[in-house]
């Protein structure tokens, strides 16, 4: 009976492990999705601007310091 319990103690924590493995997967695409949509709509603001950062931050409802700030930590030129 010991034996039985225990297996089914270790498949539990497996399975656990298993769940949440998987879980920081999908985070992690989610994530990734995120930041692209966030990239593809400061090149948008800027295109659409003409480039003007100033404008383009107005546009997004930030400063242009933030903005700056924001596409130096996304690795937009």
């Amino acid at each position: 009976m010991q034996a039985q319990l225990d297996e089914c103690l270790q498949t539990s924590q497996s399975k656990s492990l298993e769940i949440t493995k998987k879980t920081e997967i999908v985070t992690q695409e989610n994530e990734k999705s995120i930041q692209e949509k966030e990239i593809d709509l400061i090149k948008k603001a800027l295109d659409k601007h003409n480039g003007s950062k100033r404008l383009a931050a107005k546009e997004l409802g930030t400063t242009e310091r933030k903005l700056n700030k924001r596409m130096k930590e996304l690795g937009i030129n």
